[in-house]
């Protein structure tokens, strides 16, 4: 059985490891990523859903991040 999803995580490992980017452009890379799993999604209302999470920003994604994180005494 041949794994579908292997040159793009090589691509990402890759990219990662050699930290040839910063960390809003390994975002994105792993958000394109994720879109094109959602468009192999059968069912529509699950690729929706799977593609509004997929356009979140990085402003957005570390806006989100820091309303999370429990306030420093």
């Amino acid at each position: 059985m041949k794994a579908r999803g292997c040159p793009a995580l090589v691509a990402v490992l890759a990219t990662v490891l050699l930290g040839a980017c910063s960390t809003d452009r390994l975002y994105g890379t792993v958000r394109s990523y994720q879109m094109l799993t959602c468009y192999r999604l059968p069912d529509l209302q699950q690729r929706d859903h799977c593609l509004h999470d997929a356009v979140i920003s990085y402003d957005q994604y570390q806006r989100e991040a820091q309303q999370l994180k429990p306030a420093v005494p």
